[in-house]
């Protein structure tokens, strides 16, 4: 009965003044107090749009919530248009303010607090055109009161960063130095007690507006598929989660960078855990590993975006293979069982290709050359072995050789034909000296097992046009040159292979395999196994074993491309200062 809920009400009213000690709007309480008993009884006469602007109403007179007086009107009449956009937000608000309302009712803000940097933000973005557009983002995004709950969390992350384990809370007014408190009895402990300068700094709207016009450009594939909202809102719980268990105070500076969202987009939220909570491990820094993954979804689209002059898409036969390879770096958990992934030590190989994909393509992009397109990555090619005795035999086995990227290569009007393979490497260097060997030991034919030194056989064959008598078309190359490419990096404790070291390692690939029928050098043109010695030296393979370094490529080439969105003090901390290249 309706005297039933006027008279919870105005007790409620009585009970909340007299704890709060101070005054709040009578009617809009009321009304406010009426919806939280709706919505706790399941009445229909709940009207979560009411709800949301009584509490907006109610709100602005406790003293943590003048800072956003001044947005409280352009608020509630916004709260209509976020209705046209998407009910359910407004339906989860209501729900989450419903929860607010009840915890108001008995004095406790701490829920308010929670949530207030997000209504200032909402509030700012407001007010300007371009920020609307991407508050138009966030809103279809949420489909429940956790969605709102996610958003919540995250806007309230120091944008800053943060010395120690404890989260703390942002400077609500960012326009005036002095953030302070009034008088108010039941000032949550966390936000009282604490000086200016524990407190974080608040998300610009800018930021914010670049990092969801940016993430939406992504999910929308430049405007031709509609956006994945639950996928949007799972990125930003990655993002979160990430960033609070990280222990590095200038990796939590990355909560609002408009590539964390993006790269989290392509990683998934386990692999935001990886690559932000335990970045240790990582040979390169979660700052370049997120500008690496944006720069490619935004090349991972039909068509590029006119406001990317230089942009290029990748190839269609590498955009479908990308996801397997993020999957593989990123979330090897999910790729145990997939018979190509070898085991969780390969995740900086996985890691390491992606980045030279980024730098090939990059390099497509800059030189327009035909040839330096990427046409496919781990790409199976058919490997031809012969016997000899007198003249070449076809061996009746069958070899499988996965390159890691393929380029088109010169003079090629076939996909697959006269291309260019990259094998890529990132291998910390063995001080022991007999461990370090042991990863390239020749490759026993007859025993078929995975090796280095086997890849690079196999590459040698597949960029060799056999002419001995009895090989005909099986024995035409395949590939008209191939690099290795090694992951240059030094960390505390562990480094990649220096250049000496590849000088050794390239006297132990060149050699031959282990065989006795000859197929070792039959296979390369060979009639005997001395012609090796003389026209593969080492020094012809040393020219095929070539180093990269991450740091040194984002720094120059790749800077003014992958870094752009990102602001200098950023770069500076967690690139140029990084040790984890």
């Amino acid at each position: 009965a309706n005297w039933v809920v006027d008279w919870v009400v105005d007790n409620a009213y009585d009970i909340v003044v007299g704890t709060i000690g101070f005054l709040i709007p009578y009617e809009e309480t009321i009304s406010m107090f009426k919806q939280v008993y709706y919505l706790a009884t399941g009445d229909e006469q709940f009207d979560s749009m009411q709800l949301s602007m009584d509490t907006l109403a109610v709100m602005t007179v406790f003293p943590a919530a003048k800072v956003f007086s001044p947005v409280i009107k352009s608020l509630r009449s916004f709260m209509k248009t976020a209705k046209s956009l998407n009910p359910k937000f407004v339906n989860s608000l209501g729900g989450v303010i419903g929860k607010i309302g009840k915890k108001l009712m008995k004095g406790d803000i701490d829920a308010l607090l929670n949530i207030l940097p997000m209504v200032i933000i909402i509030g700012d973005m407001v007010s300007d055109e371009e920020s609307r557009q991407a508050l138009a983002i966030l809103i279809k995004s949420v489909q429940s009161d956790e969605d709102i709950f996610t958003w919540a969390e995250y806007l309230g992350l120091p944008t800053d960063g943060w010395e120690g384990d404890e989260v703390p809370p942002v400077v609500l007014n960012r326009y005036i130095e002095k953030d302070s408190y009034p008088s108010f009895p039941l000032m949550s402990v966390a936000y009282a007690s604490r000086k200016k300068t524990d407190k974080g700094g608040l998300v610009e709207t800018s930021r914010l507006t670049k990092s969801l016009r940016l993430a939406a450009q992504q999910l929308s594939k430049n405007g031709l598929v509609e956006i994945d909202g639950k996928k949007l809102v799972s990125s930003i719980k990655g993002v979160t989660e990430g960033i609070k268990k990280t222990d590095w105070p200038s990796v939590r500076k990355m909560a609002h960078s408009p590539i964390t969202l993006t790269g989290v987009l392509s990683a998934g939220r386990q692999g935001a855990q990886r690559i932000l909570s335990r970045s240790r491990n990582l040979r390169m820094s979660p700052l370049s590993i997120m500008a690496i993954l944006t720069y490619l979804e935004t090349r991972n689209v039909d068509t590029c975006s006119n406001q990317d002059p230089i942009c290029k898409p990748l190839e269609l036969r590498v955009r479908e293979e990308l996801p397997k390879l993020y999957a593989r770096a990123f979330t090897p958990s999910l790729v145990q069982d997939d018979k190509e992934y070898v085991s969780a030590y390969r995740e900086s190989g996985y890691l390491f290709q992606i980045a030279m994909l980024a730098a090939r393509h990059l390099q497509y992009e800059i030189s327009g050359l035909p040839e330096d397109r990427v046409v496919a990555i781990e790409a199976p090619r058919q490997i031809n072995l012969f016997k000899y005795n007198r003249r070449a035999t076809l061996l009746g086995v069958e070899f499988t050789r996965k390159v890691d990227i393929v380029l088109a290569g010169k003079n090629s009007n076939s996909v697959d034909e006269n291309n260019v393979w990259l094998e890529l490497k990132s291998y910390k260097y063995q001080s022991n000296k007999t461990t370090f060997k042991s990863y390239w030991k020749q490759w026993n034919i007859n025993k078929s097992t995975y090796s280095n030194h086997r890849e690079f056989f196999f590459d040698r064959v597949g960029t060799t046009d056999n002419e001995l008598k009895g090989v005909e078309e099986e024995g035409v190359a395949v590939a008209t040159n191939f690099e290795w490419y090694f992951q240059d990096f030094k960390r505390r404790t562990i480094r990649g292979y220096s250049s000496k070291e590849l000088d050794s390692v390239a006297e132990w690939v060149r050699r031959l395999p282990k065989s006795k029928e000859g197929i070792q050098h039959a296979s390369l043109g060979y009639r005997d196994g001395t012609e090796n010695r003389t026209k593969f030296t080492q020094k012809d393979a040393r020219k095929k074993l070539k180093q990269h370094n991450v740091k040194t490529w984002l720094l120059g080439t790749a800077k003014g491309v992958l870094l752009a969105n990102v602001n200098d003090e950023l770069i500076e901390e967690l690139i140029t200062n990084s040790d984890q290249f």
